[in-house]
């Protein structure tokens, strides 16, 4: 009875988890959309809705504590709770990104980068997207591959930072929205780089090696 117990925890914990991961996958869609609208009320309620993302980050750290502090788990129970609470981590700050995507959503000019951001955000997500398809398989194969499109969002920063670079801005308006670019490109890469952590976290929970993946 006390390992079906504990078995019912560590399925509601994963359970948690997954529901975290699709959280913030709607997250960076729904910040994609508002630039690609430039719909700033949309874009002020996804960054409001990230306070939602931090709790459900909280509530997971809670009950790996729980789960360790009033259990014995061994093996791959272990890996689990420790790799849940890296990913939760991980998780969390993809969320951070995505709200600032959105400050972008009110820009007016040079909307030739604009759009290729919102190509390079469309990489992103359909990279958490596929990450959370291996996580949600416990597949380890399926999530070193979801790695390896990191590649085409690092590839997309190069072309953007080179074009912004390009730029002559006429006005302070416009210097600031290039500036502005600059720094959500920079945090779209980082979403990339979250998102091969978290692949190596899902690798852990299952064999029990964190890779360096890509």
């Amino acid at each position: 009875m006390a390992n079906k117990q504990f078995d019912i925890k560590i399925e509601n914990f994963q359970s948690a988890l997954k529901e975290m991961g699709e959280t913030v996958e709607n997250a960076i869609k729904r910040a994609i959309e508002a630039v690609k609208s430039s719909d700033e009320k949309e874009a002020v309620n996804v960054a409001e809705d990230d306070y939602l993302i931090n709790s459900m980050r909280d509530t997971i750290e809670t009950e790996a504590v729980r789960i360790l502090i009033s259990q014995t788990p061994y093996g791959r129970y272990i890996r689990i709770v420790i790799a849940g609470l890296k990913m939760a981590t991980h998780f969390e700050r993809m969320g951070d990104y995505a709200a600032h995507l959105t400050s972008i959503a009110k820009n007016k000019t040079n909307t030739d980068i604009k759009n290729k951001i919102v190509q390079m955000a469309s990489s992103a997500l359909s990279m958490a997207t596929s990450a959370n398809k291996a996580l949600f398989l416990d597949s380890a194969e399926y999530a070193r591959q979801v790695a390896v499109m990191d590649d085409d969002i690092d590839k997309k920063k190069k072309e953007i930072d080179e074009l912004i670079l390009k730029k002559t801005p006429a006005t302070e308006e416009e210097k600031k929205e290039l500036y502005d670019y600059f720094f959500v490109v920079k945090e779209i890469e980082r979403l990339g780089d979250r998102i091969t952590s978290l692949c190596a976290w899902v690798v852990y929970s299952l064999c029990g090696d964190k890779p360096k993946l890509n």
